[in-house]
């Protein structure tokens, strides 16, 4: 794409806010048609195309993602994301952040958020000797020792075990309230897996992740079974599995408030 300061960012996550805030250079870490993850000054970032969700590392477009290749030098200054070729303006953006029920209320609704998730797990990639273990720990609260067992697990930019692993953290976030942020940013930064995924889940433990997760939870919350089983059909469709691997967590999360 040859068409400098064409590229217009139309919303960004908190997340994407945050690792654009110091001037400097990055460097591109994965490119695909949907995304393209950047390692920005102060973290990372993924430039979205027109369709993907909303999430708290996502620098939504107005067009497609620019084609750069792996290690292309970035740069962000004066309110620009520049690249091989391209520039996006970043400034005039709107903040993006998924909104989260009070504790109160997600504990309340651990029943119905369950109850929307059972039947679309099926795309979950997460391998089936681990998942009885998983939620085990999920009920026992050994949220290190689900870390261990989870993280890195899978292929993939977000191995399928990270991606569950963010779904416990969502929710234990949202029902716990932000007292437990500390702790569960601890298990985030201990994980050992790639940035990527590392950037993810030390989100969920702020509480944040993708747009149809957080819709979920609010439908469950007001009683909208409908609207909540709709969202949770949205996030297991994102990516080849990574929402399902979502979902699933989610589902053993609300399953131990339950």
């Amino acid at each position: 794409m040859n068409a400098r300061a064409a590229i217009r960012a139309v919303r960004a996550g908190a997340g994407a806010l945050e690792a654009l805030a110091v001037a400097g250079e990055g460097r591109v870490l994965a490119w695909f048609p949907a995304a393209c993850y950047v390692e920005a000054p102060n973290g990372l970032l993924a430039l979205a195309a027109p369709g993907v969700w909303e999430g708290p590392l996502h620098l939504l477009l107005d067009r497609p993602v620019p084609r750069s290749a792996v290690g292309s030098v970035v740069e962000a200054r004066g309110g620009l994301l520049r690249g091989p070729g391209w520039t996006v303006r970043v400034a005039g953006a709107s903040a993006w952040s998924g909104a989260v029920p009070s504790p109160v209320a997600v504990r309340r609704a651990a029943v119905a958020i369950r109850h929307a998730l059972t039947g679309i797990v099926a795309r979950s990639r997460v391998e089936p000797s681990v998942v009885a273990r998983a939620a085990e720990l999920v009920v026992r609260g050994d949220l290190e020792e689900l870390a261990a067992l989870l993280a890195g697990r899978g292929p993939g930019l977000t191995p399928a075990g990270d991606d569950a692993l963010a779904g416990v953290l969502l929710v234990t976030r949202a029902a716990a309230g932000e007292s437990v942020e500390p702790r569960l940013e601890r298990i985030a930064a201990a994980a050992r897996t790639s940035r990527t995924a590392g950037a993810f889940l030390r989100w969920a433990a702020r509480g944040q992740s993708l747009r149809p997760a957080h819709e979920l939870l609010a439908a469950a919350t007001r009683g909208d079974a409908r609207g909540a089983a709709r969202w949770a059909r949205l996030l297991a469709a994102v990516g080849e599995s990574s929402g399902a691997d979502l979902a699933l967590g989610m589902g053993w999360a609300a399953a131990a408030i339950a």
